[in-house]
């Protein structure tokens, strides 16, 4: 007797069941090869952008985040970010700052600003957010002071 036997659902021959398993095992080998394949296109397609130098500030300092070695967003990642500020792109050594700005509501924060300052003087603002409506004085419905 098989140890499928006793796992045959009730209302169903052993034919039906064993055919249910086969097709349940063939999609799952589909599925593992799939996934497979999508891995190694998208491992060729990250070796393909990593061959070319950066574009842009941006790009770069996505480059370094990806060198860190820790878990994103853990204690460990974290510490690893506050020793290793500095990122290398276009001749010279920058670091990035962020910018924060409590939401209207108070009770959070949105990006308000990426900064990146060169050692070489430069200074590039690559996402800068308008005011909100708590500090637009054209927008002043009457919020309190």
């Amino acid at each position: 007797m098989d140890d499928h036997d006793e796992d045959i659902p009730l209302g169903l021959s052993k034919e039906q069941w064993m055919s249910m398993l086969d097709e349940v095992e063939r999609r799952d080998a589909a599925n593992r090869k799939r996934s497979e394949t999508m891995k190694a296109k998208s491992a060729a397609k990250r070796a393909e952008r990593l061959a070319r130098p950066p574009a842009n500030l941006d790009e770069a300092w996505a480059r370094h985040a990806d060198t860190c070695p820790h878990p994103a967003y853990s204690l460990a990642a974290q510490t690893w970010f506050r020793e290793n500020l500095r990122f290398y792109f276009d001749g010279t050594f920058w670091r990035r700052e962020r910018r924060y700005q409590t939401t209207n509501s108070g009770k959070g924060r949105r990006l308000r600003s990426l900064t990146y300052y060169g050692e070489d003087g430069r200074v590039v603002t690559t996402h800068e957010v308008g005011p909100n409506r708590r500090n637009d004085p054209d927008r002043d419905y009457g919020l309190p002071d």
